[in-house]
């Protein structure tokens, strides 16, 4: 059983009825926008946290992880893409993700996360985008 877009609040009064843990929270997150506590949560009640739009939304006026210059700069001296510095960001947090992409290139450098890792600098660095956004 799994949920979709569910926050903490919503997890807490589904726990209190159910008698099945979901086993899947599918939620928006990238670096750019992410519920830490439904994160935490979920991590605490062995619910596997899926990000869906790990790119950010810039097709819906959001930002674009192939722009933002923290997320281009780790990519550069790792010799790697923006996408895939975004995508182990993701993996390398302890979760899952689903990407979309009709670019069989694209599925094949999205799928290739493990050929490199962020190091202590790059993900605090990715961290501090959230904290320098508004996320409504």
């Amino acid at each position: 059983i799994g949920v979709s877009n569910s926050r903490k609040s919503n997890l807490e009064s589904l726990l209190k009825k159910a008698t099945v843990v979901p086993a899947v929270n599918q939620i928006g997150y990238s670096v750019f926008g992410h519920n830490e506590d439904t994160i935490q949560f979920c991590r605490q009640h062995n619910i596997t946290v899926e990000a869906y739009s790990p790119l950010g939304s810039p097709g819906r006026g959001g930002k674009s992880v192939f722009t933002d210059p923290t997320v281009t700069g780790i990519a550069t001296r790792l010799n790697v893409t923006a996408a895939q510095v975004a995508l182990r960001w993701i993996v390398q947090r302890g979760d899952v993700l689903t990407v979309l992409s009709s670019n069989q290139d694209h599925q094949a450098n999205d799928a290739d996360l493990f050929g490199f890792q962020l190091e202590d600098d790059d993900v605090a660095a990715l961290d501090k985008i959230q904290e320098q956004m508004v996320v409504v």
